[in-house]
């Protein structure tokens, strides 16, 4: 399993950005792999999130479990399939704006049994891409 650890900072302040982050209409705005997102109901603990998404060319749809909700400060979900993620989003208030920080833990060799180490490059290289995408986004807002 890889572990990646991301960081953006923001002029918004916590609540805006988990607003935006919690949103699933937003996803495939940031997300690259995600074409569509949805929840069922309100973030919350046990909710899940049911996604479209493509990696590699590989068609996924996948669905996520909420292992932790606390607005605006922190967000958890793991999946088990297609491949195995625990993806954590933490949102620190600074002074003048937030702090987001991504931590993930994949495993994508259940999907893609060859290749591991490349593959968790490139899953690194689409995190820092995306992590900078929804940074951009929440400035924007």
């Amino acid at each position: 399993m890889a572990r990646f650890e991301l960081t953006e900072t923001v002029d918004k302040p916590p609540q805006v950005a988990w607003d935006y982050f919690v949103d699933p209409d937003n996803t495939p705005k940031w997300n690259s792999n995600v074409s569509q997102a949805s929840i069922d109901g309100e973030p919350r603990v046990g909710g899940t999130i049911t996604t479209k998404a493509s990696f590699l060319g590989v068609k996924i749809d996948g669905q996520s479990t909420i292992k932790e909700c606390e607005p605006p400060n922190r967000y958890r979900f793991v999946s088990e399939k297609p491949f195995k993620l625990d993806l954590a989003m933490d949102f620190e208030g600074l002074d003048d704006g937030t702090r987001i920080t991504m931590t993930a833990e994949v495993d994508p060799g259940s999907l893609f049994p060859i290749g591991g180490r490349l593959l968790s490059r490139q899953i690194e290289r689409t995190l820092k891409k995306d992590v900078a995408t929804l940074a951009r986004n929440i400035d924007a807002l």
